[in-house]
């Protein structure tokens, strides 16, 4: 397995862990919602997560297969099409 796919989703969960406890510990909000029960704040989290991997998943497949298949040499830029291109942003 190749690095890359290894480390774009491992350093966008390092970086959604650390944004979450960055909010749930360090930064006051400063207000309180007494009938909240304590635990939505981790749900939302992990519910937010999983439907962003999943969609990162599902989108990724068509995309990031090109793009990763010039980045390591198994296709040539000049084999895509313009609108491909325009749809990758290498134009």
């Amino acid at each position: 397995m190749k690095k890359i796919n290894v480390l774009i989703p491992l350093v966008n969960m390092l970086g959604a862990v650390s944004t979450y406890i960055y909010f749930s510990f360090i930064w006051d909000s400063g207000t309180v919602q007494e009938n909240i029960p304590a635990y939505y704040r981790t749900l939302f989290f992990v519910i937010g997560f999983t439907v962003l991997t999943f969609v990162y998943v599902l989108s990724s497949r068509t995309t990031m297969k090109a793009l990763l298949e010039i980045a390591y040499g198994k296709a040539d830029i000049q084999s895509l099409e313009v609108d491909e291109l325009i749809i990758y942003k290498v134009l």
